[in-house]
């Protein structure tokens, strides 16, 4: 074949490639356009379709809850009527603004635009108005709201209008795909012409000049080693018995880490550790001598051996073939390192889950696609439900589920298995479950699935929450109780205040005349003591009003203006003011408490004050004539300071221990061992104390004395949270929980690492945590609180956190881990409400009312 014709038929093949070229691109063009055409026209239809459904189905829901509207709406229905709006307004939404995932754009044609904003339809606005009135039905039935009135709209009109859409969108769909497919067939037409053109003018000419000339290709051995040069994987042959490596492509270069150059010639079992080259040899020679290939053809995973030494794991298949009388022996290498080592991480990652399932507290289930069958149930399933490991395995989880919840279990189970439907997955829900002897208990489920081998795994970790239930059932009791003792101490100081009030400023106005009579002079003693009257008296009357604060403090309203004091100080000023108490009887006040150098506390100066002097006087009031009163100070646990207060008095039986801190209590009514007094000043005193996070605590024996102490945080101590106003977020109920949280948490920060109380401590913080993120998540809700979500999610870290932690510190008792539960817990507490409730407020606004009904059913 001449040159000429070589390059008249190239300059003709270029040519019909091109023309081909053009009319692929067009085709594919065109096939495109039809195909997003169809997308497009199908998504219209659907999503207009489907408008058209959900408007129906809104118009039943709202009937339903209608015909409901004299009772508590069904939560179901309710539920439904919330999804079918806000698909319809996603749906509506799409259809109006275009959605590009979708491909579905703005309304273009004439026909369309007058459909939704007129002149001949208005299905914009109607719809809109549509949608209005079903959101005022939800939230009308959702409030609990009875007089609710039915769809004040032409609800026939507006469906027909919506089917008017349907069908202008289906008809401008079959309108343009039409018009597209007719190109489609035009240019499928054309390209038929020119690939017959191009077989009789090019391809069949080229063909019968080619044939011969790819009889004279390069021989097998050329194109075999362009196909293994090309691999990603290890070819090598070796030839007959001999076992010499003749073959080597750069793959097993790559692999091995010999060039072919150093390889070749060399035997195969230079690439094979020295454990098994005997086993080689024999076999090969076995295999090149004789008919048995047993190994042929066959996969085998054995070890391989690097140029340096190293050994790793490889993946062998080996072929045979006959060539000049001669065997020739394949091998395909692949390095299964990686798989190796995902393998054994994925054994230990197994091993690893099942030791968790075994050591952990909780009940760990999982249970396989539709039928629900237990696959897997630990140690503390065991323990919580009474039934063993070979009992439960392969039978439906629905057995410990108490009769009344089955149905809804199955249809939940059931909707997980067969859809996406997962909206209780993650989440913590409380409800009942069922022992082997068929008690009920409470416990807090949380749910978990995955997809394996096209099944669906679902896996359950379940607390029993018995303990916590009580727990919860206990706190509303003291609530009440306290409540009732809030009432009594009301009405006590409404009887008092005047009466204590009134004789009191007659002796400081008489002070005050006998002190500026110019007429009657004082004598300098005099005037002492006339100092001393007066310095006390507006004390006392300063105590008498703290007094009339006692609800404020008990409802954690009290102010405290906390400061860096030398307690030192306060402790002369306190003592001074006491000593004239005990003078008439010959009490001395011993003061050991200023022999050291200056200590600073972190408090509030005036309720500090307040404390040392209630415990003072009564050392005074309830000592002997001729008795002592010592106080002392020193540093306690690390970060606090005690101050203590002895006497040689009357002291207090231990029948009485209990009572110490009461409202209202006396140590009998002996007007001999308590001449004065309200029996109120002990209870504030503690309350005072845990309010600006310290403690108190006594000692005493009858008829020796007692020894009163209390322990305030230095000015360094960083682990307690005083609650002042600047952590006021100013929604009453969410101040009154961080409040109590405060409050457990400088429990924990005061209580020793081995302290007996600890544990109880703990249970109560985080079992009253879970309650006020369950009352904050409700109130943002009834708020519209727009980062709701994001917020519940920062509760659900929180959560998390504090279980775990407290879990680790439950089994081993670490003081480690306690202090990082308590640092979590400040940090926590000051970041999270500092930062992230102060945000609720603005929302909470005119909505106290709401509030209250909303949360009264929680207490």
């Amino acid at each position: 074949m001449s040159q000429s014709s070589i390059e008249f038929l190239k300059t003709r093949y270029i040519l019909v490639l091109f023309v081909l070229g053009l009319l692929a691109l067009a085709n594919y063009v065109l096939l495109d356009v039809v195909i997003a055409s169809q997308k497009t026209g199908a998504a219209e239809v659907n999503i207009s379709g489907r408008q058209r459904m959900l408007s129906q189905r809104i118009v039943l829901l709202s009937q339903q809850l209608y015909s409901q509207r004299d009772r508590e709406p069904n939560p179901e229905i309710l539920l439904d009527l919330g999804q079918a709006i806000e698909l319809m307004r996603k749906s509506h939404r799409t259809l109006t603004l275009g959605d590009a995932s979708l491909g579905v754009m703005p309304p273009a044609s004439e026909e369309l635009k007058t459909l939704y904003f007129g002149p001949r339809m208005f299905v914009n606005s109607e719809v809109q108005s549509f949608l209005a009135m079903a959101v005022v039905q939800y939230n009308t039935a959702a409030a609990g709201i009875h007089e609710m009135h039915g769809f004040d709209f032409d609800v026939k009109k507006f469906l027909e209008n919506l089917d008017s859409v349907v069908s202008q969108y289906q008809l401008e769909s079959e309108t343009r795909i039409a018009k597209l497919q007719s190109y489609q067939a035009t240019a499928f037409f054309v390209t038929i012409l020119v690939l017959i053109g191009a077989g009789l003018m090019v391809f069949r000419p080229m063909v019968a000049r080619v044939r011969k000339y790819m009889l004279e290709l390069t021989e097998a051995e050329e194109r075999f080693r362009s196909i293994t040069n090309s691999s990603t994987v290890a070819m090598v042959v070796a030839v007959d018995y001999s076992g010499m490596i003749i073959f080597w492509n750069p793959a097993a270069q790559r692999i091995f880490g010999y060039s072919e150059k150093e390889i070749q010639g060399r035997p195969l079992t230079d690439i094979m550790p020295e454990r098994y080259r005997d086993a080689h040899c024999r076999g090969f020679e076995r295999a090149a001598h004789s008919d048995d290939h047993s190994v042929i053809g066959k996969t085998i995973d054995v070890h391989g051996l690097k140029k340096d030494g190293t050994e790793f794991p490889i993946e062998l298949s080996l072929g045979m073939w006959r060539q000049d009388g001669k065997k020739y022996f394949s091998a395909i290498i692949h390095d299964i390192t990686k798989r190796k080592r995902a393998e054994t991480a994925l054994r230990e990652s197994e091993e690893r889950f099942r030791s968790i399932t075994k050591s952990s507290s909780n009940a760990m289930i999982i249970a396989v696609d539709q039928s629900g069958a237990v696959i897997s149930w630990n140690p503390a399933a065991e323990k919580a439900f009474g039934y063993s490991e070979a009992e439960i395995l392969g039978q439906p989880l629905i057995d410990i589920i108490p009769e009344r919840h089955k149905t809804a279990h199955e249809q939940g189970f059931r909707r997980a298995a067969n859809s996406g439907d997962y909206h209780i997955l993650g989440k913590s829900v409380e409800i009942h479950a069922l022992r082997r002897n068929g008690e009920e208990f409470p416990i807090e489920l949380s749910l978990g699935t995955w997809k394996q081998d096209d099944k669906k795994y679902f896996s359950a970790i379940i607390h029993d929450i018995t303990d916590r239930k009580q727990a919860e059932a206990q706190l509303r009791d003291a609530k009440d109780d306290a409540e009732k003792a809030n009432e009594a101490k009301s009405e006590f100081l409404a009887n008092m205040s005047h009466e204590l009030r009134t004789p009191l400023n007659a002796v400081l106005g008489f002070a005050q005349m006998l002190q500026y009579d110019p007429n009657n002079p004082l004598s300098p003693a005099q005037g002492e003591n006339i100092g001393h009257i007066m310095e006390g008296g507006n004390h006392l009357l300063a105590l008498v009003n703290d007094i009339l604060d006692l609800a404020g403090i008990e409802a954690d309203k009290v102010t405290f203006a906390l400061e860096d004091i030398n307690i030192n100080d306060v402790m002369v000023d306190c003592v001074a003011l006491t000593t004239p108490l005990g003078e008439p009887r010959g009490i001395t006040i011993i003061d050991q408490f200023n022999d050291g150098l200056s200590t600073f506390i972190r408090t509030d100066r005036r309720r500090c004050k307040q404390i040392l002097l209630n415990l003072l006087s009564n050392a005074v009031k309830f000592n002997t004539d001729g008795g002592t009163v010592t106080v002392a100070g020193e540093e306690a646990e690390p970060g606090f300071y005690r101050m203590s207060v002895s006497d040689t008095g009357v002291g207090i039986a231990k029948k009485d221990y209990a009572d110490v801190f009461q409202i209202f209590h006396r140590l009998g009514a002996n007007s001999m061992v308590a001449r004065e007094g309200t029996g109120i000043g002990l209870a504030v005193t503690k309350l005072l104390v845990e309010r600006m996070a310290g403690r108190i605590g006594f000692e005493s024996e009858k008829g020796v004395g007692s020894n009163f102490w209390v322990e305030l945080p230095l000015a360094s101590n960083q682990d307690v949270f005083i609650w002042t106003d600047a952590l006021r977020v100013g929604v009453d109920a969410i101040d009154k929980d961080h409040q109590v949280l405060v409050s457990l948490l400088n429990k924990i920060a005061c209580e020793p690492a081995g302290g007996e109380e600890l544990g109880s401590i703990i249970n109560e913080l985080v079992d009253y945590t879970r309650y006020h993120f369950e009352r904050e998540e409700m109130i943002m809700q009834v708020c519209d609180y727009p980062a709701l979500e994001e917020h519940c999610g920062l509760h659900r870290d929180i959560a998390v956190q504090m279980n775990n932690i407290a879990e680790q510190w439950y089994k081993t008792r670490d003081p480690v881990i306690l202090q990082r539960l308590r640092a979590l817990l400040r940090h926590w507490l000051f970041d999270h409400v500092v930062n992230a409730d102060t945000q609720i407020s603005q929302y909470a606004n005119g909505k106290d009312q709401a509030i209250r009904n909303l949360l009264e059913p929680l207490g």
